[in-house]
């Protein structure tokens, strides 16, 4: 796995921080992308001093400085990656893309295609909401979701393919 995307995935809570840790000692090209100041404040960032969230943040920092947009494409593509090869569920996978999106310059890395799909993925009702829908109303909204899925996941896995195939 490459640095950036272990660093990444660290970042977004899918590691822990050893990983982190291993992936800065044994990457000369993080030094040589972020500056040497900002890769050695890295290395010296004791996690128990400032606390895990700080180290989180401090790195967001620094990496966003530095390569903007990079962590964010690295995210969206793992995330694509997951849809298509049926790790992350689609739904899930629409939503968080979504998500990415509203972050800082996420506009310009996620397709909007993915808004479009969030907008569209059906919610479900909550159970303790249910006492208050008519039944028919009720039966009647769920087949109708039924129907619309289909279609939609189809519509998830393309824009995850493409994303894909649009960013190498």
């Amino acid at each position: 796995m490459d640095p950036f995307e272990r660093i990444c995935r660290y970042l977004y809570g899918e590691l822990p921080i050893e990983a982190l840790r291993s992936a800065l000692a044994e990457a000369p090209r993080l030094e040589e992308a972020l500056g040497k100041t900002a890769y050695r404040d890295l290395l010296a960032f004791d996690p128990c001093a400032g606390g895990e969230t700080g180290f989180r943040e401090r790195s967001l920092e620094l990496f966003e400085e530095r390569l903007p947009g990079r962590l964010l494409s690295i995210r969206a593509r793992h995330v694509c990656e997951q849809m298509v090869n049926g790790s992350k569920d689609l739904v899930p996978g629409i939503k968080e893309m979504s998500a990415l999106r509203d972050e800082p310059g996420g506009d310009t890395i996620v397709p909007a295609v993915f808004d479009g799909l969030a907008s569209e993925t059906p919610t479900l009702v909550d159970a303790r909401q249910e006492a208050n829908w008519d039944p028919s109303a009720l039966a009647v909204y769920r087949a109708a979701a039924a129907r619309q899925l289909p279609a939609l996941l189809s519509a998830a896995r393309a824009a995850a393919q493409a994303f894909l195939a649009q960013n190498p």
